[in-house]
């Protein structure tokens, strides 16, 4: 019995550790889209050069080099902020699902959602109660429960 607890609690304890590296990792990645977006509003900018420099070679090359960096430059954007949001939402997900966890520390309180089978013994009652660490007196009918 206290094997399959300390089981459960170093379970417990390994979850939590892998969504608090995961809240890490995401934050991480949010930081890194904002990085990002830098590079994208330079590549604007490097549009507006190249497109005027286009123009001394004809008014098409202008053009379309303004409108090729206005299109990686408008996608680019429009991916990181999008990613960004879905980041921002997995992390106060995250958080919420840390949260609970460390409210629920101990893998006891946890409801078993095993029953024992109708018309089994008291003996099999017991024991299943015992596994799922529920209280034998919670676990059995009140007939059972009785002396």
């Amino acid at each position: 019995m206290s094997t399959d607890t300390t089981t459960e609690s170093s379970a417990h304890a390994d979850l939590i550790q892998r969504y608090a590296a995961w809240e890490t990792k995401l934050g991480e990645n949010i930081d890194s889209l904002s990085r990002q977006r830098t590079v994208f509003y330079w590549i604007f900018f490097g549009a507006l050069i190249t497109s005027t420099l286009g123009f001394f070679f004809g008014s098409w090359f202008g053009v379309g080099s303004f409108l090729t960096g206005l299109a990686f430059c408008g996608t680019g954007l429009y991916l990181t902020i999008m990613r960004r949001r879905q980041y921002d939402d997995e992390l106060l997900h995250t958080r919420a699902e840390l949260r609970r966890l460390m409210e629920r520390r101990d893998p006891a309180v946890t409801p078993c959602r095993e029953t024992p089978p109708e018309g089994a013994e008291d003996a099999i009652r017991a024991k299943t109660a015992e596994r799922c660490s529920l209280s034998t007196t919670r676990s059995l009918p009140a007939a059972a429960a009785r002396p």
